[in-house]
């Protein structure tokens, strides 16, 4: 048993969550920087959806925006050349991050390059740009270089592993509060009392994808899975806020929340913000999970009864 809670916590407790973190959120970066490049100057421009003049009645004084820059370099290059020059740097830095060479200082500057963007357009961002500064953050304060980077091939890095668990315990902590807020708004909605929401949610027009339709049809001869999923996704919510922290069964529980956002994905066509909330979960409850598994695997080989094998007896004539 002491064997078995020794090699639990060297799994669970190992750098190696920073390593995802970062790793994690540096693609989850450049995905976003690559999807919005095209269509940069529409989203974020002063003449784009949302007009410079409303932005500017939203901003709060001493804001950090994307305009704000714009304003100090405007006499050299026009807003287009300088949005483009701007996801450029951006692009890059998202790729060093990934590297993890200079990572600290390189977090901090996407970090800030981030806070440009999600206070410039407040009303046309959404959940994946509060999870990915949330993320970003973390990458800042956070020892991200510790494992599977540039910094720590060139460096040896010692750490402290108290430490890292108060790190790692900080992040767990997040996330658990964010699915029981969620779930427990969610048990205002009379939709989701009643079993319908998920049904409104995938009918919606900007939610349709080539999945959605034949899911529809079927879900339409068999409305209970509708209702199945409506309530689970209640019960995985809340119950991920309290049951995560116990061993027997916080799998069952990170495994659901896993596939529930894997069917927000590919679904509702949320890929991005799917792809975030998965990364959130693996860097704070996936080490934890993968050692459970694994301890659960070892006690099982060790419950089997073993093959006693006679030697073979060669009888002289």
């Amino acid at each position: 048993m002491t064997l078995f809670k020794e090699n639990h916590d060297a799994i669970a407790h190992n750098p190696n969550w920073l390593s995802l973190l970062r790793i994690g959120v540096a693609l989850v970066l450049i995905v976003k920087i690559t999807a919005e490049f095209q269509h940069a100057y529409v989203i974020y421009s002063s003449q784009g959806i949302i007009q410079g003049v409303v932005n500017e009645k939203i901003f709060t004084p001493y804001t950090l925006t994307l305009h704000q820059l714009f304003n100090l370099v405007s006499a050299w290059m026009a807003e287009d050349v300088f949005i483009n020059v701007f996801f450029i740097i951006c692009f890059l830095l998202a790729i060093v991050l990934l590297v993890g060479w200079q990572t600290r200082i390189v977090a901090i500057a996407c970090w800030l390059f981030h806070v440009c963007l999600f206070n410039n357009s407040p009303l046309v961002s959404y959940g994946v740009d509060s999870f990915l500064l949330s993320l970003l953050f973390y990458c800042c304060i956070f020892p991200a270089h510790l494992t599977w980077s540039i910094d720590c091939w060139r460096h040896h890095y010692n750490y402290n592993t108290n430490h890292l668990r108060q790190y790692q315990f900080f992040l767990q902590l997040h996330l658990s509060v964010v699915y029981l807020v969620a779930g427990v708004a969610k048990l205002q909605g009379v939709t989701w009392l009643n079993g319908e929401a998920v049904w409104y949610a995938i009918s919606q027009p900007q939610f349709q994808s080539w999945f959605s339709s034949p899911f529809m049809n079927f879900a339409a001869k068999f409305p209970f899975i509708i209702y199945a999923l409506t309530w689970s996704t209640l019960f995985v919510e809340i119950g991920y806020g309290f049951f995560i922290w116990f061993k027997r069964v916080r799998a069952f529980f990170f495994i659901a929340v896993i596939m529930m956002h894997f069917f927000i994905g590919i679904v509702m066509q949320l890929q991005l913000f799917a792809f975030v909330m998965i990364v959130f979960n693996i860097a704070a409850f996936g080490t934890l999970i993968y050692a459970d598994l694994t301890e659960m695997a070892r006690k099982i080989r060790k419950r089997q009864p073993q093959t006693v094998v006679s030697p073979s007896i060669k009888v002289i004539s």
